[in-house]
């Protein structure tokens, strides 16, 4: 980890704006995925469950090769992890555009580009975490705000290169595109590992199956299941659903920029906002996956034109930007910044599973109903039993220690010890029941009042 005085200054702003143009890219390669399934519908001879298998593949193994990432990003660097996924992802999209049977567009664009994406995508999302501290939420929010601005104004470009050019010059351009992450990659200078760096990952990369024991993970992980169940038939549907109802193929690429547009406001603002202390993030998590869920539960009853599609995604960009947004502090307060990299690969993994599954089923509901809307109810359903889940954390969260709790052995960020430690004695003085020693963490008992 950087000492604090290379935090939140100097070369920090540098890897912000990394993350920036490569959340960017990676917004744009995201909500494109559903455009190029529309495409592929049109001109390939497969069913739509299957067509739908290839894309949830690319947006599945993003999450899946999480823990991946988080290896490459323990064992060597940053930089390392998110430069090879670059590589590879460009290289997949390029093959992709040539491809001619949907077998070798599986194994191009499903397997190879999603497996790029899977490891630059986990280091993209944590870097600004491990370079600062006290504006913490705020640039996290800022950095994925960019991906936002992706879906905004991505969509358009890729609509227009579709319409110009065709979807094949439109993915190997794309693929250009995505190159670059290469390049500004390069700039996320390793942060502050010693030789013993190595023999650390490997005890971060076993401290794994200890984390799989805490309750709490498991509850965000299960959440996040849940929840991208809903968001990932939304990612991969949404244009054929928006077609089927009537809506102009001139006209999708606008629902998109809707929705970028809300996602990148809220992520500034709430970032901005919740970065004051005095705000409970996880109440905040809570309410915007619940509210998230109803809006992907409810979209099919209401949404049968462009004007209500329109609403739909910006009340999902509202609420889905905002929970992604405060799952790296969240994670970083339960469990450490040393230990962001893992939690974030292994929540991600799980997640990715879920990508895999939810536009699957959405595709053969189709096949089998002729109609969309059964793949949304049934995802907003899983996805609201996912949030009730997350009350479980504040019960849980009275009974377990965490990295700032003075009392745990096992606290791997000393910054939050210290903050800890300080909050008790200042409590505790001012009771009067006990004197404390300034020594990290250590109670002196004193004399009673």
């Amino acid at each position: 980890m950087r000492s604090r005085k290379e935090m939140d200054s100097g070369w920090a702003w540098m890897v912000l704006a990394v993350s920036v143009f490569n959340m960017y890219v990676l917004g744009t390669l995201t909500i494109s995925v559903g455009m190029f399934q529309d495409q592929f519908l049109q001109h390939y001879d497969g069913s739509t469950a299957y067509i739908s298998l290839v894309c949830s593949f690319l947006v599945s193994l993003q999450s899946i090769l999480g823990p991946v990432a988080s290896v490459i990003c323990n064992m060597f660097s940053i930089r390392t992890s998110v430069m090879t996924g670059g590589t590879i992802l460009s290289v997949g999209l390029v093959a992709s555009s040539i491809t001619n049977t949907l077998p070798q567009l599986f194994g191009c664009f499903g397997i190879l580009s999603g497996t790029g994406f899977g490891i630059v995508y986990t280091p993209t999302a944590i870097a600004v975490g491990y370079y600062f501290k006290e504006k913490r939420v705020l640039v996290n929010g800022i950095a994925l705000a960019s991906a936002g601005t992706g879906i905004l104004s991505g969509p358009h470009l890729i609509g227009w290169l579709i319409d110009q050019f065709g979807w094949r010059a439109a993915m190997s351009t794309l693929g250009c595109i995505t190159a670059q992450t290469v390049v500004t990659g390069s700039l996320i200078f390793p942060h502050g590992r010693s030789k013993q760096g190595t023999s650390e990952a490997v005890g971060t990369n076993v401290s794994v199956f200890t984390l799989l024991k805490d309750k709490i993970l498991l509850i965000i992980i299960l959440n996040y299941f849940a929840s991208m169940m809903g968001y990932s038939i939304q990612l991969v549907h949404l244009p054929s659903y928006a077609r089927s109802v009537g809506v102009p193929p001139a006209k999708i690429p606008s629902l998109f920029t809707a929705y970028g547009l809300s996602l990148t406001v809220s992520r500034i603002l709430i970032g901005a906002i919740c970065n004051h202390s005095s705000i409970d993030l996880l109440m905040m998590y809570i309410s915007c996956h619940g509210l998230n869920s109803l809006t992907i539960l409810l979209m099919p009853l209401f949404a049968h034109g462009f004007d209500e599609l329109v609403l739909y995604e910006v009340l999902f960009g509202l609420y889905f930007g905002v929970s992604f947004m405060l799952l790296t502090p969240i994670a970083v307060e339960f469990f450490g910044v040393e230990r962001l990299a893992t939690v974030f690969g292994i929540t991600l993994c799980v997640g990715g599973m879920s990508y895999l599954i939810g536009p699957t089923i959405a595709g053969a509901l189709y096949d089998l109903t002729s109609s969309y809307a059964a793949g949304f109810h049934i995802g907003g359903c899983v996805s609201l039993l996912g949030t009730m889940l997350l009350f479980l954390i504040p019960i849980l969260k009275r009974e377990t220690k965490f990295p700032g709790d003075p009392e745990n052995t096992e606290c791997l960020d000393p910054s939050l010890k210290d903050y800890a430690a300080e909050r008790v004695r200042v409590i505790l003085a001012q009771s009067g029941w006990y004197e404390l020693s300034i020594s990290p963490g250590h109670l002196l008992p004193g004399n009673a009042a």
